[in-house]
């Protein structure tokens, strides 16, 4: 097998809410689950394969808020 280029999808949303001192992110990662993780070499002299295990597609949630400093009156 040799080395080839791969489409990795990756898509982000994220809302502004409570006023906009706040805000929703909804993350997805290689949504077609293209990663293999797999390598391999060859030349004339030797044939060198390796690969890695990592966790393929994930979804992930931020959310921050932004804190005012109010003066006190």
């Amino acid at each position: 097998m040799k080395n080839r280029n791969i489409l990795v999808w990756d898509a982000a949303v994220s809302w502004k809410i409570l006023k906009n001192k706040a805000y929703l992110s909804l993350e997805f990662d290689d949504i077609l689950n293209n990663e293999d993780g797999r390598q391999s070499e060859q030349s004339a002299y030797q044939q060198t394969t390796s690969w890695h295990d990592f966790r393929h597609h994930y979804i992930g949630i931020r959310f921050a808020y932004h804190f005012d400093a109010k003066k006190k009156e």
